[in-house]
């Protein structure tokens, strides 16, 4: 899903500037995509947001994983996916095929529509977070 939309740089910020406490950025990172994300996030800020889809922030399309393979993903979690052996493949396949790409999050969405919110209402120990990032009270 992160084909559309933005990220706050609190939370990529640490590969721009200390990756892994060396105090240098992620080798990763393209170079170019590096500089901009700098000047979009400098050090001392936390609250400027950066598209999570260099090129196509607010189109539905395969961009992501084009730009995941050139070494502009965004978060270090995307960047792992091409990292990753396991999901190399997927992301080549997706970045060569809009429509592969399309039809898997389809199917994804509707088995994760079908897994159930284990609430307190239903005997579960869940929740639905008003807000993402904190929990209920």
């Amino acid at each position: 899903a992160h084909t559309i939309g933005q990220a706050s740089c609190q939370f990529f910020s640490y590969r721009l500037y200390n990756y892994r406490s060396t105090g240098t950025s992620d080798p990763s990172l393209e170079r170019s995509s590096l500089r901009e994300l700098q000047s979009i996030c400098p050090a001392s800020s936390s609250s400027a947001l950066a598209a999570l889809d260099k090129g196509s922030k607010d189109v539905w399309d395969n961009m992501y994983y084009k730009n995941i393979i050139a070494g502009n993903g965004l978060l270090e979690s995307d960047a792992e996916l091409f990292a990753d052996g396991s999901t190399r493949g997927l992301v080549s396949l997706y970045a060569r095929s809009g429509n592969d790409f399309g039809v898997a999050f389809a199917r994804s969405m509707v088995k994760l529509s079908n897994v159930g919110v284990r609430t307190h209402a239903n005997g579960g120990d869940g929740e639905i977070r008003r807000l993402c990032q904190v929990p209920n009270f």
